[in-house]
């Protein structure tokens, strides 16, 4: 997740920004944010860098028939604007990773027990996550042994970037590359009766 906090600094006509980059990851946050290399890119953008670890939480109601109260880390409950940048990755219990799965990263605790009821919590956690832009980054996809797994042979390059407004459209997008249909992806189903978008991603497409 990536936000953005605009705020008017003196008499200047023109709003300072700051963005922070923010996860909350699954294993070691400063030696996932490093190794990864994504603290280094974004402290040379000029971003800040906050995890489960380092921003603070806090206690929100995120609604729902799975979710409730939960902590979400405190950088994206108070940004303005939200970015959400998910890769493509595939997931043993889910099939396929992209943003709205992605959103676990914003909440800390006992995340395992939304694998309970997965495909209701992915819905759920798209609904109270309500992102500005989601950015699905394609460049290098996980076909296999996801989504903490897998090796160098599961990794294909496509070198292939979805941005969009529609957070539904974006993972149906996401999970073709997977060769995964969106009626049988049932997240999607339930968060596109949610009202959060469409899963004929076809339809909105633009391209470059």
């Amino acid at each position: 997740m990536v936000k953005i906090r605009l705020r008017r600094v003196g008499a200047k006509k023109q709003p300072s920004y700051r963005v922070v980059v923010a996860d909350s990851t699954c294993h070691d946050p400063d030696r996932s944010f490093e190794r990864s290399g994504i603290a280094r890119a974004a402290r040379a953008a000029g971003a800040a860098v906050e995890h489960q670890s380092s921003g603070g939480v806090v206690r929100l109601d995120l609604g729902g028939t799975v979710l409730g109260p939960w902590d979400v880390l405190k950088s994206v409950a108070e940004a303005d604007r939200v970015i959400n940048v998910p890769l493509v990755k595939h997931h043993g219990l889910a099939r396929v990773t992209v943003g709205m799965k992605n959103w676990m990263g914003a909440v800390t605790g006992p995340r395992s027990a939304m694998h309970q009821r997965l495909p209701q919590a992915t819905a759920e956690l798209a609904a109270a996550f309500r992102p500005t832009l989601t950015v699905v980054d394609a460049t290098r996809i996980l076909v296999s042994g996801g989504p903490t797994g897998g090796a160098l042979s599961s990794v294909r390059t496509l070198d292939q970037v979805a941005v969009s407004t529609d957070p539904v459209a974006a993972d149906a997008w996401g999970a073709s590359l997977l060769s995964q249909q969106p009626d049988a992806l049932s997240h999607l189903g339930i968060a596109e009766r949610l009202g959060l978008g469409t899963t004929d991603w076809r339809s909105i497409l633009e391209t470059a």
